[in-house]
């Protein structure tokens, strides 16, 4: 960072200042519209809460406090904070996996600390806990990377504790998970440093597991190292991108860009160098502007960076006569409907926009090959679809298909 970064598809705006060393954990959260960061570090488990500038490029401090979820913080400090919100009220996890000790709390109205909601002790190990949302309501998913233990959980109503949906094991070795929700639905991404290996998957709407949609290779760069570090997920529009990126010291370390598809496939938008003593890039949005912190904990050096995509507006559908369907709608998958017509004329211009509950919830627009016409929509935030309550209206410019849902 520290610099412009550019490309066709995406460009990087910093700003840096300074911040003390050692901060071990960044968390921005928001309440109200309005973005807040939580720092702490294992030293004496001191912990500042700030709230963003407008301009998203610096933080004002409210409070600095502590932290501890053991008798003895110094021994076993925390090791990972998870963020949850409930009827939108930021919450977040606070385990140590040197103990097993861990902590749900709720942060206060006006973003300056937290409350206790409970304490508890889980088993030691846990090196990922990650939050997402099924329906508004949050879930996490907690992944041991050593024996490849994962739990798919859900999140007590009050925010206080948890009930597992479902156990198993994963492959051990994966050094990174994100999570997102794209127009309702949640999806996962987990990386392996060492090997490249990269799964994007669909998390099930009962939240008891995921179904993969695509495997590949993340691989880096140069040959002193295989895959990335660890990864950051961001969102413009209705599309999703990866910042995968590997900080050592030296001029090896770099960054890339990475658009995720609906369903899963990816396009490597660009690489650029990364500084070599960042170890932190913590995602926040001004509006609907995408930023993040870049934080080198060995040197307090923290730039604020705007990340802007070129998300172009997808075309208005031209249709070269006039749409008669014989369509039917399929939840043939657990993540999305497929849609399929006839009475085309070959080769003419389908353009469909989807609509749930009167809420523009995707898009599609692409040629049938002889007379009829299919796709995949994996993006309808449905958990429960009503089959009777569709239908799909002609129109010169675009059709919609109308889908009720009993539950979002």
């Amino acid at each position: 960072m520290g610099e412009v970064s550019q490309s066709l598809d995406w460009s990087i705006t910093s700003v840096g200042a300074q911040w003390a060393n050692f901060w071990w954990s960044v968390m921005p959260f928001t309440i109200n519209q309005q973005e807040y960061v939580m720092v702490y570090t294992r030293a004496g488990g001191i912990t500042r809460f700030d709230r963003f500038t407008p301009d998203g490029f610096g933080t004002v401090n409210l409070k600095q406090t502590t932290l501890a979820v053991s008798s003895d913080p110094e021994k076993n400090p925390v090791s990972i904070f998870m963020p949850y919100y409930v009827n939108g009220v930021p919450h977040f996890i606070a385990y140590s996996v040197y103990s097993g000790d861990v902590m749900f709390a709720r942060i206060n109205a006006d973003g300056s600390d937290y409350t206790v909601l409970s304490r508890g002790v889980w088993g030691k190990g846990w090196s990922s806990l990650v939050s997402y949302t099924i329906g508004g309501q949050p879930y996490f998913i907690a992944y041991n990377v050593t024996t490849g233990q994962v739990h798919f959980d859900k999140i007590s109503a009050d925010g206080s504790g948890f009930s597992i949906l479902a156990s198993g094991f994963w492959a051990p070795g994966w050094s990174s998970i994100v999570t997102y929700n794209s127009l309702g639905l949640p999806y996962l991404v987990v990386h392996n440093g060492d090997t490249a290996l990269t799964r994007i998957d669909a998390i099930k709407l009962d939240g008891t597991g995921s179904v993969n949609l695509n495997s590949f290779n993340l691989v880096g760069h140069n040959q002193f190292f295989i895959g990335y570090q660890a990864l950051t997920v961001f969102q413009q529009g209705l599309k999703t991108y990866l910042m995968p990126y590997w900080s050592v010291a030296g001029d090896d370390s770099q960054y890339e860009i990475v658009e995720v598809s609906q369903d899963g496939t990816i396009t490597r938008l660009g690489k650029a160098p990364w500084d070599g003593d960042f170890d932190i890039a913590a995602p926040y949005k001004i509006g609907s502007q995408n930023y993040f912190i870049a934080y080198s904990g060995v040197t307090g050096k923290v730039f604020f960076d705007k990340i802007t995509f070129a998300t172009a507006t997808p075309p208005t559908p031209q249709p070269s006569q006039p749409w008669i369907w014989a369509t039917q709608v399929d939840n043939a998958v657990p993540w999305g409907w497929k849609i399929s017509g006839a009475g085309f004329q070959p080769n003419s211009t389908v353009g469909i926009n989807v609509t749930v509950n009167g809420v523009p919830s995707g898009y599609f627009v692409g040629t049938n090959a002889l007379g009829s016409f299919s796709a995949t929509i994996v993006n309808l935030p449905c958990v429960s679809p009503n089959v009777s309550n569709w239908q799909v209206t002609d129109g010169s410019a675009s059709a919609s298909l109308q889908v009720k849902c009993t539950a979002l």
